[in-house]
């Protein structure tokens, strides 16, 4: 979706990887884009992927 970054698209997938890669590198964890105004934390959330959830959480980007 439109204004999407990379860190959204690997959020919304549960790309553990990219989601460390991406915030390592400075990659901008409360932009929020999209149809519906989402952050990457709203996404990773709904992906519902446990390791891509600990990837934000280690960032400390979610209250988990």
């Amino acid at each position: 979706p439109k204004g999407w970054t990379p860190l959204h698209s690997a959020c919304l997938k549960g790309h553990e990887a990219c989601i460390t890669y991406l915030l390592e590198h400075g990659a901008d964890a409360k932009k929020t884009a999209g149809p519906k105004n989402q952050s990457p934390a709203q996404l990773v959330e709904a992906s519902k992927n446990s390791a891509a959830i600990q990837a934000l959480a280690k960032a400390r980007l979610l209250n988990k």
